[in-house]
């Protein structure tokens, strides 16, 4: 593996005689340590190590410091330090989930830190940790308990897997990262889970794979899923899944919804062969897929609105009325996505206004509703509506002030 090195070490070395036999006091401080372990070097830092024993049999009274970017405490006992090296470490290791991907070999900026303690065995070139970890919440989090797991850690391969258990809202996770080709895996199966147990769970997983999901999600969730890839590049990403949230809630203040959706990734594309929503006095219905290379969408979509009026109080527009059906196609990209399609409103009625029919083609952007043009019909009046309706700046649309914060 290579030479390592020491830097701003200081300390005391004590050599004594004990029955014939040498042995040595070791207690050391230092800035900066390059160490080779099998194929691969690591780097320490504000490092301090206390110990006590022979040429064969150490006894290590107190490890401290910064390891690859996590947080390292320990005691324990090495035999042949100087040969093979065979290690028993009790370990307490604290590091950001960043820290970790990356000695793993996956450059993700990933929110939330990982606790473990343990044991760390096996010989210098393969020492193994296995023990229980936590991951806590990022600092937007609040109110929510670890997800508690084990965890193991050799040849490089980081493994976590939260316990199972009977209970009937359970949930069970195992992840793989590999950091000589990046690969990772995800198992996760879940049965009516309450998502805001999960401490942002799906989140990190998400972001994995280049997805961010709404910080105030909310819902049970019932899912299975399998996924394999390999570091940043969506283009490896392979699996299947399928999932349905109950009591969905994506934002504070809007509706409660249900979701299901069947997925699966390939080579090229993530292919939703399923996806429902429901909401408030209608159904969303959709397909299609999301390239995986830039992040294209094409996503056909059905809406079926039953009652406009229960729809607009969802949203916080409760002068609407009616039943509808819109027809569509969502595309874009996932940053950037557009839908078109044709609208066709039965007994529409917007505050006083009322009509017998509204149809014709509408395009949406993120805060803007455009149409070519939109026929009205109130008895022989036929009244055509083209242009858009804007809404600019960041305020949340359930907010906004139709007088003040519109523009056509």
């Amino acid at each position: 593996g290579g030479a390592g090195r020491l830097e701003g070490g200081h300390g005391i070395l004590a050599r004594r005689e004990h029955g014939g036999a040498p042995s040595f006091r070791v207690a050391l401080r230092a800035s900066r340590l390059l160490a080779p372990m099998g194929t691969t070097r690591h780097e320490g830092a504000e490092l301090a190590l206390e110990m006590d024993g022979t040429a064969q049999d150490l006894a290590i009274t107190r490890i401290e410091g910064v390891l690859d970017g996590a947080r390292v405490t320990g005691k324990g006992r090495i035999l042949d330090p100087a040969g093979a090296g065979h290690l028993d470490l009790e370990l307490a290791v604290s590091s950001p989930l960043t820290a970790l991907l990356r000695r793993a070999g996956v450059a993700k900026e990933v929110d939330g830190l990982l606790k473990a303690d343990g044991r760390l065995r096996g010989t210098w070139a393969r020492a193994v940790f296995r023990g229980k970890a936590s991951l806590q919440p990022p600092k937007t989090s609040s109110g929510r308990d670890p997800v508690v797991f084990d965890v193991s850690w050799a040849d490089g391969r980081l493994e976590v897997e939260t316990p199972q258990t009977a209970h009937a809202d359970a949930f069970w996770v195992r992840l793989h990262l590999e950091p000589a080709t990046g690969a990772y895996g995800a198992r996760l199966t879940m049965r009516n889970t309450d998502l805001g147990k999960l401490t942002g769970l799906p989140a990190v997983l998400a972001q994995l794979i280049g997805f961010r999901l709404p910080e105030d999600l909310g819902g049970r969730l019932t899912a299975d899923v399998d996924l394999v890839g390999r570091g940043t590049d969506l283009a490896t990403l392979r699996g299947y899944g399928t999932l349905r949230v109950d009591d969905l809630s994506v934002e504070a203040g809007l509706p409660a919804g249900r979701a299901e959706t069947r997925f699966r990734a390939t080579a090229s594309r993530l292919t939703l062969e399923t996806l429902t929503l429901d909401v408030p006095g209608g159904t969303v219905q959709g397909k299609g897929n999301v390239t995986l290379a830039d992040g294209r969408v094409a996503i056909s979509i059905q809406a079926d609105i039953r009652s406009m009026a229960a729809l607009g109080r969802g949203f916080g527009l409760p002068a609407l009325g009616g039943a509808a059906t819109l027809r569509g196609r969502l595309a874009g990209t996932r940053q950037a996505p557009h839908f078109q399609g044709h609208l066709a409103w039965q007994e529409p009625q917007i505050s006083a206004y009322a009509a017998d029919r509204i149809e014709g083609d509408v395009e949406w952007l993120p805060r803007a509703l455009r149409s070519p043009g939109l026929v009205a019909r109130l008895g022989q009046t036929v009244v055509t509506v083209q242009g858009s309706v804007i809404a600019p700046g960041l305020a949340p649309l359930r907010t906004l002030d139709v007088k003040k914060d519109l523009a056509l």
